[in-house]
């Protein structure tokens, strides 16, 4: 019973870890994500200030 009981906290624990890797993985996509767009509007903003001074 006690090796069962293991097994089981084993297959948990090991569900948990994916599900926060996954997790994980998604907080760094956003992150990239805003990354990226923070870096375009920077870009855009730039163009648009030289647009107007010409």
């Amino acid at each position: 019973i006690n090796i069962n009981n293991d097994e089981q906290k084993r297959i948990q624990l090991q569900l948990q870890l994916k599900d926060l890797n996954n997790e994980i993985d998604n907080l760094l996509v956003n992150s990239k994500t805003n990354t990226e767009y923070e870096m375009f509007k920077k870009e855009k903003s730039e163009r648009d200030e030289q647009i107007r001074k010409m």
